[in-house]
């Protein structure tokens, strides 16, 4: 909960998250009921809040749960008071990923540099059409579930490549395969519904242990350092939780799709729904609202019915082309899972050490030595160390390669505009108010004991001219001639997009035929050559074709 001003702080949110928990446990505490975990959609002050409350120590000895998660290798035990731990949506968390891989800039992953463009081609070249290639990759809309669950889907389900592609088609590939294997996990363990919990931890395993190897080894090229602790973290708190639900209830069942905000958003949509006209709520309101909310929300869950909702969706695993994604994976319950979740069919060891078993299968295939054995004997390293030496990431500061979340990638809108963030303080950057209310208020300041003036004269040195409306004015003098990324009030107001529109709906399609030998045009994927000059020294570059544009278009090939 925060104010629409944005302008809390990590103290503020800290405390009241303390007297939230204290007030729940305190409240459950008769009805035999515990705090597992705190969830977040992957707020940067929230973060920052949890972990002074979540990352206080290792967990005791003396925890009954010690003894089942201290022999994980390469795990973390860090939590809170009463073994408490945070947690990530792990929708948001996905969502980030194909964030992360939409951007303009790319990512590197096992010496490769991966843009859309790239994405794109390969996408092409196994049968897709350019235009759902674009859809997918349009970074339009980066809150849409099923958009991510496509783009990810899509992905993992490249095929190997053929003897016919070049070398370095080939190679990207691999990597592109390799990818897909981490998607593939975590799509599974919250999409598949045929799934039991073992075969669930199994896949957050192997996920945790490739992006701990890709992280290791690419840094911040591969995935920003908020979106890797994310990641590790809800991960550490699945099995943290169901550790705890096998001491506490060892005959009952535990629903992994149920960690997550979808609770809270289902409250809050309660809450802005119940006057029409009235979305927003203050204190008081918010007050009297939310205790209604949450008991229609109970009354739905038992008579679901009454509420239009499903109650038993008919999924089978993810499978065929992207195409047939529907959006019902985006509101899968507890009613409509078939798998085994019984706590006592699982054993938590096994289920971390056969995630470990797969990962070294994919990295092996992808021509990568797995290091998790050298990590092991080395020691200092884990799923939140993976730089070694008992270093938390994030927590204990960035090191050299690492990098924050930029503006492309975040989910949030409590961000101030600025040109590069790699190099800011993560404090100063979260404690900043919000942009909107910054020029909002110096707007305000402005026209104190002043009468505004909306008319302008078209020719100031003639008084007699005539008066046109500001507005009239701004239209035509901020017409958009390029797109922005700032989210800066002023130049939304000029019409200027928020993202990086896709321009290549109209490229051609990438050729799905061998080019044959006598071909001299430039393709995307090819090597190059160029003569570059410094220091009065010429020096012969070579480089990787990432991108190609021609008449502000994009193309998937040049011709000599």
């Amino acid at each position: 909960m925060s104010g629409s001003c944005k302008r809390e702080t990590v103290q503020n949110q800290e405390r009241l998250i303390r007297d939230a928990s204290s007030a729940l446990i305190s409240s459950q505490a008769k009805f035999n009921r515990r705090l597992y975990c705190i969830e977040t959609d992957g707020d940067s002050r929230r973060r920052r809040a949890l972990i002074e409350i979540t990352f206080i120590s290792d967990l005791p000895i003396s925890n009954p749960i010690y003894p089942t998660l201290s022999i994980l290798p390469l795990f973390d035990l860090k939590c809170g008071v009463d073994a408490l731990t945070p947690d990530f949506d792990w929708k948001h968390v996905l969502k980030r990923m194909r964030n992360t891989a939409v951007r303009l800039k790319g990512f590197n992953i096992n010496g490769h540099s991966i843009t859309a463009a790239v994405i794109k081609a390969h996408l092409v070249s196994t049968g897709m059409s350019p235009v759902s290639a674009d859809s997918l990759l349009a970074p339009n809309d980066k809150q849409d579930v099923i958009l991510m669950v496509k783009l990810l889907y899509a992905i993992s389900a490249l095929p190997p490549p053929t003897s016919a592609d070049n070398p370095l088609v080939q190679s990207i590939r691999h990597t592109l395969r390799l990818l897909g294997q981490l998607y593939s996990n975590l799509l599974n363990a919250y999409l598949d519904t045929s799934l039991s919990l073992h075969q669930q931890l199994v896949h957050l395993s192997c996920a945790a242990h490739l992006v701990l190897m890709l992280y290791n080894r690419d840094k911040g090229d591969f995935i920003p350092v908020q979106s890797y602790f994310d990641l590790m973290v809800m991960i550490k708190n699945a099995y943290f939780c169901v550790a705890k639900a096998q001491f506490d209830n060892p005959n009952g069942k535990f629903f992994l799709i149920l960690l997550g905000t979808d609770g809270l958003e289902k409250v809050f949509g309660k809450v802005r729904s119940m006057v029409g006209n009235d979305t927003n709520a203050d204190v008081l309101q918010l007050a009297n609202r939310i205790d209604g909310a949450v008991k229609c929300v109970n009354i739905l869950e038992l008579h679901p019915e009454w509420g239009g909702e499903a109650r038993r969706l008919r999924l089978g695993p993810l499978q065929g082309s992207a195409d047939d994604i529907s959006s019902k994976y985006d509101h899968i319950n507890p009613r409509s899972w078939k798998g085994d979740v019984c706590v006592n069919q699982v054993v938590l060891v096994g289920c971390w050490n056969e995630g470990r078993r797969n990962a070294e299968t994919c990295l092996v295939s992808a021509g990568i030595d797995p290091p998790f054995d050298r990590m092991r004997r080395e020691g200092g390293y884990g799923i939140l160390c993976p730089f070694g030496n008992g270093k938390v990431v994030l927590v204990d500061g960035l090191r050299a390669g690492e990098r924050d979340e930029t503006e492309e990638e975040y989910d949030f809108h409590s961000i101030i505009e600025t040109t590069d963030l790699t190099d800011a303080d993560p404090e100063s950057v979260e404690n900043q108010p919000d942009i909107d209310d910054l020029a909002a208020t110096a707007e305000l300041e402005s026209l104190e004991n002043k009468t505004p003036i909306p008319y302008i004269s078209i020719d100031p040195k003639n008084p007699s001219a005539k008066m046109v409306h500001k507005s009239s004015v701004l239209r035509l003098l901020s017409d958009p001639l390029t797109f922005t990324e700032s989210r800066d009030r002023l130049k939304r107001v000029r019409g200027y997009s928020r993202y990086n529109e896709s321009t290549n709906s109209s490229a051609p399609e990438s050729p799905s035929v061998p080019i044959p030998e006598d071909d001299d045009s430039l393709y995307l994927q090819d090597p190059a050559l160029t003569l570059v000059q410094c220091d009065n020294r010429v020096y012969l570059a070579v480089f990787q074709v990432l991108g190609i544009r021609r008449d502000g278009k994009e193309v998937p090939s040049l011709p000599p």
